[in-house]
C-alpha cells in the first residue's frame, strides 16, 4: 500500500473556449489567478521557513517537485516574487472575443 501512495499522478487537461467580453476576461483572469496563488503560496511559505528564502532556489525546489506555473512552462525567481507580491496582472490565458 506505501509502494502506491508515492506514484505520480497525471491530471488530463482540457481546452474550453468560452466566448466572453473584455470586462469578464479581466474578472475572470484575476479569479482564476488568485485561486492559483492561494494553492501555491502556502508551499511558498514553507520553503522560506524551513530551506531557503532564495527565490530562486524556491523556484528550482517547485520545478522538482513538478507543481505547474501558472502561465509559463516553469518557475523563476522572478515569478516567485511576483506570487508573492501579487504586483502583476493575472497571468493565465482567458481572452476577451472581440
Amino acid at each position: 500500500m506505501a509502494a502506491a501512495a508515492n506514484q505520480s499522478r497525471t491530471a488530463r487537461v482540457q481546452t474550453v473556449i468560452v466566448h466572453v467580453s473584455p470586462h469578464d476576461a479581466d474578472r475572470i483572469n484575476r479569479e482564476i489567478f488568485d485561486a492559483f496563488v492561494g494553492a501555491v503560496v502556502p508551499v511558498i511559505r514553507h520553503y522560506i521557513a524551513h530551506r531557503t528564502s532564495d527565490p530562486k532556489e524556491i523556484a528550482e525546489l517547485l520545478n522538482q517537485r513538478g507543481i505547474p506555473c501558472c502561465g509559463q512552462s516553469k518557475w523563476t525567481g522572478t515569478f516567485v516574487r511576483m506570487i508573492l507580491t501579487r504586483d502583476k496582472p493575472a497571468p493565465c490565458s482567458i481572452k476577451a472575443v472581440r
